[in-house]
Order: structure tokens, then sequence, then C-alpha cells
């Protein structure tokens, strides 16, 4: 439905952030990856 109103190129960005910051969350939360400000701006 969405991609009746975005172009493909924002679509697919917008899902890709979507799954690497899921999968980020999922990291620290279940796997006890160590969080620190350098890995939430994306330097590691």
């Amino acid at each position: 439905m969405a991609m009746k109103e975005l172009p493909v190129g924002t679509a697919y960005a917008v899902w890709v952030g979507n799954g690497t910051l899921g999968t980020a969350i999922l990291a620290v939360m279940l796997l006890g990856e160590p969080i620190n400000l350098v890995r939430v701006l994306g330097y590691c």
C-alpha cells in the first residue's frame, strides 16, 4: 500500500533502515551485545 505513494528507492531505504535498527536492538536485548555512544552513532 505504501508503494502506491512512495518511490521504490525511498521505500527500500525505509525497510532497510527498519531491518538494521531491529537487528541492532535484538542483538543488544537477546545476545547481550554491549552498547555505547560510538555504536549508537554507527562508527563500529
